[in-house]
């Protein structure tokens, strides 16, 4: 073999070896970019789980928070009506004292003066003042 056809060889050797290296190559870029892809459909999906759980426990969250405002405001109003009810017992226990007194004021005006001027006196005496 002549050095020419040598040097032809080694240089058709080479230039094998660099395409095999270039379809090396490109065959490891195409796979890292699919590897790529791979890991975006990954990252994608944890990220729509994980929205979805947040969404979830807020869900939760605030379900949990309305019963309970729910049941707060349920309390307050059963104690407010119980406190009205109080009240108006208490109105109408003063109504009913006025009108007591209402009646004896009528009483004592239309007994005779003279009566009249003791059972005062005998009040001013005799007079505590009603207990609240």
């Amino acid at each position: 073999m002549t050095l020419q056809e040598e040097t032809e060889r080694l240089f058709r050797q080479m230039q094998q070896q660099k395409e095999q290296d270039l379809a090396k190559l490109k065959a490891m870029e195409e796979a890292n970019h699919q590897r790529l892809r791979q890991l975006d459909r990954e990252h994608q999906e944890a990220s729509r789980r994980q929205v979805e759980r947040m969404e979830r426990d807020h869900s939760s969250r605030m379900s949990a928070f309305k019963k309970e405002q729910e049941e707060q405001f349920q309390r307050t109003t059963q104690r407010l009506e119980s406190e009205k009810r109080s009240l108006e017992g208490t109105m109408q226990s003063l109504r009913n004292q006025q009108q007591q007194l209402q009646n004896q004021v009528t009483e004592l005006r239309n007994r005779p003066h003279r009566l009249v001027k003791q059972d005062r006196l005998r009040a001013t005496r005799d007079y505590t003042a009603p207990s609240t």
